[in-house]
């Protein structure tokens, strides 16, 4: 039980990284960078709702290796 747990926690962690690929192409192509943004903490009343950004290098790679992370747990 615990296993099918740990999963379904680094599924729901890797989307947001994997849903996001075609938009960083897309920013890549017409900016010529990949992440625009390279701000952590960003003002709720932009809205943001956690006041992270996830939407630069450092809030992407977070979420992509916890997600890793849990899913190799998951396996083991």
């Amino acid at each position: 039980m615990k296993n099918n747990i740990t999963f379904l926690v680094s599924l729901i962690l890797l989307a947001y990284p994997v849903l996001t690929l075609p938009s960083l192409i897309a920013s890549k192509r017409s900016m010529g960078k990949f992440f625009t943004d390279q701000r952590f903490f960003i003002s709720k009343s932009e809205g943001y709702g956690s006041s992270i950004n996830r939407k630069n290098l450092i809030g992407f790679f977070s979420l992509l290796l916890a997600g890793l992370l849990f899913l190799f747990l998951s396996f083991n």
